[in-house]
């Protein structure tokens, strides 16, 4: 078993027949290989037979390591990310108490440090690093006017 890197120059999976933790080859697919291993497994039409299928899905397979490996390395990263986001955010906040303990006798400066807002309440959490935001219309108040004018129909009245 041998080791290479990518083009991206991120290491990819040992050369092997290992499987990826999810199958990216549908059940069509599976059946069809299944056919060629099976009942048409003489068979040869241009350009496709079990040889030329079972690379294809072995190629897929392959990739789809790759893709796991890249997935853990991304995540790794981000946990990186949200680590050195903290360390920065507790850093600015030291910062900016001294600064405030400095400032305390000049008026434009503790006006300057009045606009920053507090690192601590205001940092983004890691967990949120790269989750996307939360889609979709806002819930309709009560109170709320619609856009188009509302007919009403007159309500009978018993005499």
């Amino acid at each position: 078993m041998t080791r290479s890197s990518s083009p991206s120059g991120l290491p990819t999976p040992p050369v092997s027949h290992a499987q990826p933790e999810r199958d990216p080859i549908s059940a069509d697919c599976h059946g069809l290989l299944a056919l060629f291993r099976g009942p048409l497994a003489e068979v040869r039409f241009p350009g496709v037979d079990l040889r030329v299928l079972a690379a294809a899905a072995d190629a897929v397979r392959s990739a789809q390591l790759e893709v796991e490996t890249l997935e853990v390395a991304l995540d790794e990263a981000r946990a990186r990310t949200g680590e050195r986001l903290a360390e920065l955010v507790a850093l600015a906040a030291r910062g900016l108490a001294y600064a405030r303990v400095f400032a305390s006798e000049d008026a434009e400066l503790a006006a300057c440090l009045d606009t920053i807002g507090d690192f601590g309440r205001s940092a983004p959490h890691s967990s949120s690093i790269g989750t996307p935001r939360r889609r979709g219309r806002t819930r309709k108040d009560e109170g709320t006017e619609p856009l188009l004018p509302v007919e009403r129909t007159p309500q009978l009245v018993a005499e």
